[in-house]
């Protein structure tokens, strides 16, 4: 009996191991149907001519309900959100159908100052931790608290095709922080992978605003409420139209990786329209555009474990390799 019962727990825990997926969230900054590229000029939907310096933002409160409306709260963790890290490795979870995400962007009024049963002063953070010091800051202290986004750079004030005029709007307030509910699609990227692409529209985003007159703003009212709203009323996060709930079966084309030289070579990508060397916590160190056969040199790379992807014009992996660079 006592072999019986090892054997059945054994077996069941074959199937929760089974049942398990990496699941990961991708938040693509857009800019129209480009990636977003620091001090790189675009237009934005008010037809100002500007480039960024910075764009950071954190997401929190994230809940995804799966498989016939389950909750799975992650409330409890806070990411920070870069032009260059984006994607959200959220571990192995016992999840197969995500159905929809609830997020809020910013920092939650709980955690908001050094007051409250939850808020821990920035000072005890690990250096490492979304909520610890940032570059640019984040953190305008303990009554004001985080801000919930910041962005900056240029616009072209004077007409001459080059942005000179600086703006910043660091977004600070507890009335600031929007809660969005988005139905999604999951794509199946592998048996044991969960991939749910979503695009972040930096131009919706920045609707309406006159940043070639707006100078620096640093509170929680005016214009900085309104840049706040637009993520509810502006669609600032969707997804791409083609996102896909197929598995994908990495047949696209060949992705290799020559150790003596440090580079990555790729031919016959199909459809392929950026690369992204990405680590295994979901920082992405490297992105630009790619045809469906191309290389990169990767010698000035941090030695480390990454995992080479490209990806389609609507964030759809087509091939990946993982490297011991």
């Amino acid at each position: 009996m006592r072999n019986l019962l090892s054997i059945i727990s054994v077996f069941g825990f074959c199937i929760t191991l089974t049942a398990q997926k990496n699941v990961y969230l991708t938040f693509a900054p857009k800019v129209g149907s480009d990636l977003l590229q620091l001090d790189q000029n675009y237009t934005s939907l008010n037809g100002d001519l500007f480039k960024l310096a910075h764009f950071n933002y954190y997401l929190s409160n994230l809940h995804l309900i799966h498989d016939g409306g389950q909750d799975l709260d992650l409330s409890d963790t806070v990411f920070l959100i870069k032009h260059n890290q984006y994607v959200l490795n959220l571990g192995l979870l016992a999840i197969q159908n995500i159905e929809s995400i609830q997020f809020g962007i910013g920092v939650p009024p709980n955690l908001n100052t050094q007051a409250g049963a939850n808020a821990i002063d920035i000072s005890t953070r690990p250096a490492n931790h979304p909520l610890s010091f940032q570059d640019p800051s984040m953190y305008w202290g303990w009554s004001a608290g985080y801000m919930h986004m910041i962005i900056g750079g240029r616009a072209d004030a004077n007409n001459d095709q080059d942005p000179e005029k600086v703006f910043e709007l660091h977004n600070l307030g507890d009335a600031n922080y929007h809660s969005l509910s988005l139905n999604v699609i999951q794509t199946n990227t592998s048996t044991n992978v969960i991939d749910v692409f979503m695009d972040c529209h930096v131009d919706r985003w920045m609707k309406n605003i006159p940043i070639k007159t707006i100078g620096v703003q640093h509170t929680s009212i005016n214009y900085n409420a309104s840049i706040m709203l637009n993520v509810v009323h502006e669609n600032v996060f969707d997804q791409p139209a083609t996102a896909s709930v197929n598995a994908l079966e990495f047949t696209k084309g060949t992705i290799i990786y020559q150790t003596e030289n440090k580079t990555m070579l790729w031919q016959n990508v199909k459809n392929a329209n950026r690369f992204q060397l990405v680590d295994l916590s979901g920082r992405i160190h490297l992105t630009a555009q790619a045809n469906e056969s191309g290389s990169i040199d990767l010698n000035e790379q941090n030695n480390g474990v990454y995992i080479f992807t490209i990806v389609s014009e609507d964030g759809t992996v087509l091939n990946s390799l993982k490297i011991n660079h």
